[in-house]
């Protein structure tokens, strides 16, 4: 399900079943704003979940969450540079294992 909700925010939702029947979700909330004419901001947030447990790294419950903002100036109108920075926690991660992590992109943004 893909849906634009109240107030502009881009809700992305998703399901999936496997062979073996476990089943995993995936949330993912976006909102794109102007900041001014030529700056904007993308806020985002992510939840992923299982209904059982897979492996080491998927567990039950909610197993990653992530939040994260995109800026960009839009210097033409179809090119625009982008930086963006993530922060993505495994909640439900074992302890020998990674818990959290933080991701920076950079990029050019080209519209056709």
């Amino acid at each position: 399900m893909h849906n634009l909700a109240l107030d502009s925010y881009d809700i992305d939702l998703k399901a999936f079943i496997r062979e073996d029947d476990k089943v995993l979700a995936r949330l993912l909330v976006e909102s794109d704003s102007l900041l001014t004419n030529r700056w904007g901001s993308s806020p985002t947030f992510g939840a992923e979940g299982s209904g059982g447990t897979l492996d080491a790294t998927v567990r039950r419950g909610l197993y990653q969450t992530e939040a994260g903002l995109r800026l960009r100036y839009e210097s033409g109108r179809r090119v625009a540079p982008f930086m963006a920075v993530t922060r993505t926690v495994y909640p439900r991660a074992l302890s020998s294992g990674a818990t959290a992590e933080t991701t920076t992109r950079a990029g050019i943004k080209l519209l056709f």
